[in-house]
């Protein structure tokens, strides 16, 4: 509203302000969208639903994501380097003066190496034991509900929140978020809320071929929502 923003001399809150606000007011923010819905509910005729899933990135960089394998590699490769920093390290030792080894590394620029070595291959085989004690597949140590999935831009360490959209109004029905890699077996969560709305009336959704899931879909149909997924 630009005569608001003349009045207030063009003061406008920075991205901190408004990331707080929407972090400490969330439960908050939920029942005004589910209020304004069922305002509307009276006024507006419903069309079908389109649901979506949309990858949005996460704050934990892809470095600090590990899967099993990734965590495996990372500690054999650790441990090479290990033994051959104590290998030379021993070499010095057998020599009268500790002079540099190979024209670079001194003791103290080895210690130093094998101090960092040992202390990242300590935190890489805790991370390996937590994701065998929780069972996980991934692990991302900023955000730890987000994992690594193939989005437009390549790979990336992301949610996947599922939103509906109704095709007459455009309004967003309601929303889901998620941290599952795919959208396989999303459809009937998704869609359990806008069906509570309309008990009685068969609703229908459209979803692309990401969404074909069989028992997925057999869940929405006992449910009464018509899944129209697109499949190959």
């Amino acid at each position: 509203n630009l005569e608001v923003k003349w009045m207030i001399g063009g003061v406008e809150p920075d991205f901190r302000t408004i990331a707080d606000f929407r972090k400490n007011n969330i439960d908050s923010l939920k029942e005004i969208f589910y209020e304004f819905n069922r305002r509307i509910s009276g006024a507006v005729e419903w069309g079908f639903s389109s649901v979506d899933g949309t990858k949005i990135q996460a704050n934990n960089a892809k470095d600090n994501n590990y899967t099993r394998n990734k965590l495996d590699d990372r500690i054999k490769w650790l441990n090479g380097h290990t033994d051959e920093y104590l290998r030379l390290l021993n070499e010095m030792d057998k020599q009268e003066e500790t002079e540099a080894v190979r024209g670079e590394l001194t003791r103290e620029n080895l210690e130093a190496k094998l101090k960092e070595a040992q202390e990242r291959l300590a935190r890489y085989e805790r991370y390996q034991k937590l994701m065998e004690e929780t069972g996980v597949s991934q692990l991302s140590v900023t955000d730890a509900d987000a994992k690594l999935m193939k989005s437009k831009n390549g790979f990336v360490v992301a949610y996947n929140p599922q939103t509906v959209v109704d095709s007459e109004t455009h309004l967003i029905r309601d929303f889901q978020m998620t941290n599952q890699v795919t959208d396989h077996g999303l459809l009937e969560s998704t869609m359990e809320e806008v069906k509570k709305v309309e008990p009685k009336k068969i609703v229908e959704a459209v979803a692309d071929k990401g969404y074909e899931d069989t028992e997925d879909m057999i869940r929405c149909m006992e449910k009464g929502i018509l899944p129209h997924v697109i499949t190959d």
